[in-house]
């Protein structure tokens, strides 16, 4: 098997996470370096929307209870405001056995900040009006929780452009949904 080349990354190519510049590893390049897939092949990829972790736990255990252990190629959707309708595909082999999978389900379920999808979608909705912020500025804040503007600034620089009370607001809006969510 081949291994991808390294390339030196020109002047052009500097990360900066501030304005969103977050690298080759963080796009298409990255995930055609060990797949077949051509560029052409990733174009509905290019503009694709981001999803909270609670989103990625509730698809993966719909998907498990629908079908626990059949193999063939499966569409899995989520209506998620903003993003129109999410499908993602899938291949699926002795799905219960596939460890790549098990794996995924136990970090979403370890890491998800939201137990129910009305909470994520109210979170998401919260996010939403705030005009902004970027669908990926958005995930980041519900899938962290950052306690406070100070905190959330430092780990998202792109969010120096949010005025520190109002994203503080949004803040306490978040913590407060997932203090009663059911």
């Amino acid at each position: 098997m081949a291994t991808p080349r390294l390339h030196r990354r020109t002047q052009g190519e500097e990360e900066d996470a501030s304005v969103l510049r977050l690298g080759p590893g963080m796009g298409i390049r990255s995930y055609q370096m060990n797949n077949s897939l051509t560029k052409d092949e990733h174009k509905e990829f290019n503009n694709a929307g981001c999803l909270l972790i609670s989103e990625v736990k509730y698809l993966l255990e719909n998907r498990d209870k629908d079908a626990p252990d059949t193999a063939y190629v499966c569409t899995i959707s989520l209506d998620v405001p903003g993003i129109r309708c999410i499908s993602i595909y899938l291949t699926v082999w002795s799905w219960n056995t596939n460890s790549v999978y098990n794996k995924t389900l136990e970090y979403v379920k370890q890491f998800a900040k939201f137990t129910t999808t009305d909470s994520a979608s109210a979170v998401r909705e919260t996010l939403r009006r705030e005009p902004q912020l970027t669908q990926f500025e958005t995930a980041q804040i519900a899938n962290l929780c950052p306690a406070d503007a100070e905190e959330s600034k430092s780990i998202i620089p792109s969010l120096v452009k949010v005025d520190d009370d109002r994203l503080q607001a949004l803040l306490d809006e978040i913590q407060t949904m997932r203090k009663f969510q059911s």
